[in-house]
């Protein structure tokens, strides 16, 4: 909805990457434009961060990065503890012993610091990719943690009279509401449909969706955060948060997560290249008294039945090694 005298107001259809703005002097009623977000630079940026512009194969390749970024900071953060130096390992690089241990520190103390916060990143992104996507939401409908039935007006019917209101009169309707942040105005799709007037703020918590019938302009139904599942919080939350949608902190805090995250992966590199033998590019040998407990391999498990990608994944490298060793 627009309340300001000066633009054009918006109308949208289609949905996902099929959408489609109109805009539409609110004077004279002319198309002013159209405005499509394939058409943008900012579409194809998107599309290669979330299927690198390959479709779903890109998809689940992503899916698969994903996944096992989750693992390798797990079972990182398993690796460094306890610290070498103690809690003091936490908090300091080691400039004076070498190459390898000034890269091998950039990464762990940097990884220590970002865990979380990519974790929850990593969490953000996940609800869009393919396999675990497709579960979680088969979660969320079966233990009645996503939004309500009604959230989006289905199921809802209006009662059909001689006359329907205009958009005028249901915008007016509508501005009385005094919702805060970006008012959206969903159309009826049918003779018994309903008005579906909604807000895109933050915080969430004063998120609201509110129908009203089509002829009479009663409401017929409304609904707060406090009506959505506990499951679908979590994820509008995370999801925004991934998207930096909480305001200028959330850029700057996202954009320094990707920097830190892009220094500690090349000390990772670097100090693999430094330890590595010559002639074999495999994992460096570890060193005697490490050592793999129960607790370690059941978490495996369990993260490759919450992560199916990885764990597929990790059945392929199992079988490889086992047939790798029976060759030999």
């Amino acid at each position: 909805l627009n309340n300001d005298v000066t633009k054009s107001t918006e109308f949208i259809s289609g949905r996902f990457s099929h959408k489609k703005s109109v805009f539409v002097n609110q004077y004279t009623g002319r198309v002013a434009g159209s405005f499509s977000p394939t058409d943008t630079w900012m579409y194809t940026i998107r599309k290669l961060h979330g299927e690198l512009l390959t479709g779903s194969v890109g998809t689940k390749v992503i899916e698969l990065v994903a996944s096992w970024m989750v693992v390798l900071i797990i079972t990182g953060l398993y690796i460094w503890w306890p610290f070498t130096k103690g809690i003091q390992g936490v908090f300091t690089i080691r400039f004076k012993e070498g190459k390898r241990i000034f890269y091998r520190d950039t990464h762990a103390v940097l990884g220590f610091w970002l865990s979380i916060l990519l974790l929850i990143v990593l969490a953000g992104g996940l609800p869009w990719t393919d396999v675990f996507g497709t579960n979680f939401k088969w979660i969320q409908k079966v233990t009645n943690t996503g939004f309500p039935k009604t959230w989006s007006g289905r199921g809802l019917t209006s009662i059909p009279k001689e006359k329907v209101i205009s958009i005028e009169e249901m915008v007016v309707i509508a501005n009385k509401q005094k919702l805060p942040g970006i008012i959206t105005l969903g159309l009826p799709k049918s003779p018994k449909g309903v008005f579906s007037v909604s807000n895109e703020v933050f915080p969430l918590e004063d998120k609201r969706t509110l129908h009203f019938d089509q002829y009479s302009g009663k409401l017929v139904k409304e609904h707060s955060w406090n009506d959505v599942g506990i499951l679908m919080r979590a994820r509008m939350w995370v999801m925004a948060f991934h998207q930096g949608q909480f305001g200028g902190w959330n850029w700057w805090l996202m954009f320094s997560i990707a920097i830190g995250l892009t220094i500690m992966s090349i000390g990772a590199l670097v100090s693999y290249l430094l330890r590595k033998q010559k002639g074999n590019w495999g994992v460096p040998k570890v060193s005697n008294g490490f050592k793999v407990g129960r607790g370690v391999s059941a978490l495996l498990v369990l993260l490759a039945i919450i992560l199916p990608v990885f764990g597929i994944s990790l059945l392929i490298i199992i079988g490889y090694e086992f047939l790798k060793q029976r060759k030999i």
